[in-house]
């Protein structure tokens, strides 16, 4: 009778566990999925409404395993769209942001134009025949003449220039970081140069002292002149 007892307890238990696997299952699966879009260009409205619908495909599955990679992989066009963010709200929903990637900087990348987005992430690469120029209004990019790992902290750089200065592309010609030296030097298409040392640190509050010197500059010194930041 005790072992009668003891497998019946053990038989309870299992079906216990079961059960409560599958209620939380039901419970925490995905039944709504929020989709929110920032365009800028107004140029990938398709791409977007096909992610938007390959999103909804997310209903069903476990929100609590639900990955950004998950997110990420039901996008139509990984090189026009990203994720920015998502949010899980327990128990069944998940609020998605998407971001139109932003063709901004490029690289010579031995017989190819190396395009990267505004955070310096790849977008695609291309064949080199004329001089680059952005897809969107046909002006040039920003050509990054360094290592490829470094691009992401250069776009970061780039960020703060913008904050400070209101532009980018249309004020920024190139980005050099050579090897072994510790400065980025942005050369402006003005002709002006600023040379920034230890680039990585601190650059909102560097770009903020270039921006402030640049206002105090002639519009002569602004076409020659080399501005050193530390």
């Amino acid at each position: 009778m005790r072992y009668i007892r003891k497998v019946t307890a053990l038989i309870l238990a299992i079906i216990f566990c079961v059960a409560l696997v599958v209620g939380t299952g039901v419970i925490f699966s995905v039944k709504n999925v929020n989709v929110t879009y920032i365009d800028y260009s107004g140029e990938h409205e398709t791409a977007f409404a096909l992610s938007r619908q390959n999103l909804n495909k997310l209903k069903g599955t476990q929100l609590v395993f639900l990955g950004e990679d998950d997110i990420a992989d039901k996008l139509d066009d990984a090189s026009l769209i990203a994720v920015e963010s998502y949010e899980k709200i327990y128990p069944c929903t998940v609020n998605i942001v998407l971001r139109e990637r932003l063709e901004c900087f490029y690289s010579v990348d031995g017989g190819n134009y190396a395009i990267y987005d505004d955070r310096g992430e790849f977008v695609r690469s291309e064949e080199i025949f004329v001089e680059h120029l952005n897809a969107l209004d046909g002006s040039p990019d920003i050509l990054i003449d360094a290592d490829r790992s470094l691009i992401p902290d250069i776009a970061k750089l780039c960020g703060y220039f913008k904050e400070n200065f209101g532009a980018l592309r249309s004020l920024i010609e190139s980005v050099t970081v050579h090897n072994g030296v510790d400065a980025a030097v942005i050369k402006l298409k003005s002709g002006m140069s600023i040379a920034v040392s230890a680039w990585r640190e601190g650059g909102d509050i560097k770009m903020y002292k270039a921006h402030k010197s640049y206002l105090s500059m002639t519009d002569r010194q602004r076409t020659k002149e080399l501005l050193v930041i530390g």
